[in-house]
């Protein structure tokens, strides 16, 4: 499982947790917004949490190949990592403003 999410400092948290026999061993790396894709080693498991995180924060995942966008229009927002800092109420506006 792959988690991320930005802290109170505006820094980039993501979290690997992985099952090793009978254990979970968690991997956290905070702070960097480029990270190598172990998409290569887990396959969907690994590149489909990756290119969520780099669609929804603006993480940026190293060999990654990415498929498009996942959950948000093309259109709607320039860049990626927008959802997190853009109030709902300018969003609205926006995608209003560009569906005209």
């Amino acid at each position: 499982m792959i988690h991320g999410f930005v802290d109170k400092e505006g820094k980039h948290v993501v979290n690997y947790k992985y099952e090793v026999g009978n254990c979970i061993e968690s991997y956290t790396v905070k702070g960097e917004d480029t990270l190598p894709s172990i998409s290569d080693i887990y396959d969907v498991s690994a590149s489909w949490p990756e290119e969520e995180l780099y669609e929804l924060m603006g993480v940026n995942f190293e060999g990654l190949n990415m498929r498009g966008r996942l959950f948000l229009p093309d259109t709607m927002l320039e860049g990626q990592g927008h959802i997190l800092v853009t109030p709902l109420d300018e969003l609205r506006k926006k995608t209003l403003k560009e569906g005209e």
